[in-house]
């Protein structure tokens, strides 16, 4: 994380870092991240192109 935070990309500091690896046509389905990820998640893709759909929160109360 020390190298992502001297690129100087990000306000603060990052907390956190995950490494994922999908097979094509793979991925996660819907969800939200919790308060530890608030406000910024950022994805990086790296060898292929990456098809990301974004979504509103759905307030079930």
């Amino acid at each position: 994380m020390t190298k992502i935070n001297d690129l100087g990309i990000f306000e603060k500091p990052v907390n956190h870092v995950l490494v994922n690896e999908y097979t094509a046509g793979q991925g996660i389905m819907p969800h939200t991240d919790g308060p530890a990820f608030h406000r910024i998640v950022t994805t990086l893709t790296i060898g292929s192109h990456c098809l990301l759909d974004m979504y509103n929160p759905v307030d079930l109360q």
